[in-house]
């Protein structure tokens, strides 16, 4: 179903960026690994997770301001 794959990205997008905001790092394969346990066939194809890097790094390149200063 298309909407349930737009949605499992949208999720993975979420969680990513406050991980990044939060951690200062993300780790797209854990947290598709993680999304899987939960609810089987989210994330699981080459082109999704591709998408989620690209917009991940974007993201990042965007908005830098949001994520945790270092010391």
């Amino acid at each position: 179903n298309t909407g349930s794959v737009r949605r499992s990205i949208l999720v993975a997008l979420c969680i990513l960026i406050e991980q990044a905001r939060i951690e200062g790092y993300v780790d797209v394969f854990t947290t598709a690994r993680e999304l899987r346990s939960q609810r089987p066939r989210m994330v699981e194809y080459f082109s999704q997770y591709a998408f989620l890097y690209d917009a991940i790094a974007y993201y990042l390149r965007t908005h830098p301001a949001s994520l945790p200063s270092t010391p």
